[in-house]
């Protein structure tokens, strides 16, 4: 080896292990509670609190959920690169494009779909969380929403239960709706795939 691939080995070293550091940063920290903490004792808090615009807790959503996905994709990039399968087909003459086509693809398209439904699950239940502590538009209809406000004139005090017990079995029922479909793509992926 020369020095000179010596040098470019050790600076790519040096990139994974610091954003290994960055992303084993974001994924230790618990989103929800960031992003509360972000909007409830910054200045930027003061003025955003009770007003976001989804676009403004989209933004909150990303910038404190973006690391677990990230980690992912990469140990799945990397797992990839080195499969016999992707070896086999690079060996045998097929450029970089029928490689992604017909061997990587099929092989992600179970964790595309299964991380989209994930990522749905998780930006309603976070949406749903910060609304119900009121850092949310709490103005605009959503089950967050609508918990944040029977909590606020005191539901449960006045015998109304049905508007705060309503929107909480939504929330479950989604969840769960949506978890169990998860699982079952991956499980049929799966098998088709050979894997179980």
């Amino acid at each position: 080896m020369t020095r000179r691939s010596e040098a470019l080995q050790h600076r790519d070293d040096i990139r994974q292990q610091n954003g290994l550091v960055i992303h084993d940063l974001g994924v230790t920290l618990p989103e929800e509670e960031n992003a509360a903490r972000v909007v409830r004792e910054t200045d930027a808090g003061a003025v955003i609190r009770g007003n976001s615009s989804f676009l403004t807790v989209g933004f909150i959503i990303v910038a404190f959920g973006w690391a677990w996905g990230a980690r992912t994709i990469r140990s799945m990039a990397l797992t990839l690169r080195e499969r016999e399968f992707i070896n086999m087909a690079r060996f045998s003459g097929a450029n970089t494009f029928d490689i992604l086509l017909r061997e990587i693809f099929p092989y992600v398209t179970a964790y595309m779909l299964v991380g989209f439904i994930n990522t749905v699950l998780f930006a309603i239940n976070t949406e749903a969380t910060l609304a119900v502590i009121g850092l949310s538009k709490v103005e605009v209809p959503t089950l967050g929403s609508i918990i944040f406000w029977a909590l606020n004139y005191n539901a449960l005090f006045t015998g109304n239960y049905v508007w705060l017990v309503a929107p909480i079995i939504a929330t479950v029922l989604l969840f769960l709706g949506l978890f169990l479909s998860s699982t079952g793509f991956n499980a049929a992926f799966a098998s088709k795939r050979g894997v179980l």
